[in-house]
């Protein structure tokens, strides 16, 4: 619209100021995600929120999608995984060494053998590994699956409690005007990079062990690696 200035004093029986017309402004302001209480302290700071007399009051209202909602159970969670990626790292590296000597121990028989038919050193390595990388591959991919699943379970529940909060902490929850439907969904789930990256760790510790457990054993004559009369 267009907008004309005319001096005040050259209108006549003009009305008092407090009379006439409040007309405001409207500003957008870009925050990242679950910055808007230290915005809103800063505001406060600098004096800008909070009525003043013979001024307008600035107010802001905040659409963050519903992100504010969940924030305090994001964090909680981030923190806890941290501590559970690291837990679960170390016990990862210890099952898949034990794993692998287990494994290694219960196909010494197997390769002694083999050893005593003819077979070669290469082709019962051969067989040995072949076994250990079909069993080790299985077990990785259930391992991904239920962790998936897991995650998901447990993500779930956090949006769960999330919708739950009551109303009067829902402050700075999403806000759209009423001729506006958007709906929004949140979900929680595992990082399949970082699944990948765990798969492929674990298949390496469970090899690596079993491969210098076979190789020992590969070292051996035949007749060491059978049970002993009596045994």
């Amino acid at each position: 619209w267009n907008t004309i200035y005319i001096p005040e004093k050259s209108l006549e029986n003009a009305p008092a100021e407090e009379d006439r017309p409040v007309t405001g402004a409207l500003l957008t302001i870009w925050l990242e995600n679950g910055k808007i209480e230290p915005f809103i302290e800063r505001m406060s700071e600098l004096g800008i929120t909070g009525a003043k007399q013979g001024d307008y009051e600035a107010r802001f209202t905040f659409y963050d999608q519903g992100y504010s909602r969940i924030q305090p159970s994001l964090e909680a969670l981030s923190g806890t995984a941290e501590l559970l990626l690291i837990l679960s790292s170390s016990l990862l590296a210890i099952a898949a060494l034990l794993l692998a000597f287990f494994y290694a121990q219960s196909q010494k028989q197997s390769i002694g053998t083999m050893r005593l038919l003819g077979c070669s050193k290469a082709r019962a390595f051969a067989a040995v590994m072949l076994s250990a990388l079909i069993i080790a591959v299985t077990g990785a991919l259930i391992g991904a699956a239920i962790g998936h699943a897991l995650t998901a379970s447990v993500g779930g529940s956090i949006m769960a409690n999330a919708n739950q909060t009551p109303e009067e902490f829902l402050a700075f929850s999403a806000y759209l005007a009423e001729s506006t439907q958007v709906e929004v969904e949140f979900a929680l789930g595992a990082d399949a990079k970082v699944s990948l990256l765990t798969c492929l760790a674990a298949l390496g510790l469970f090899i690596v062990g079993t491969l210098v457990f076979v190789l020992r054993y590969l070292g051996k004559g035949p007749r060491e690696l059978l049970p002993r009369a009596g045994e």
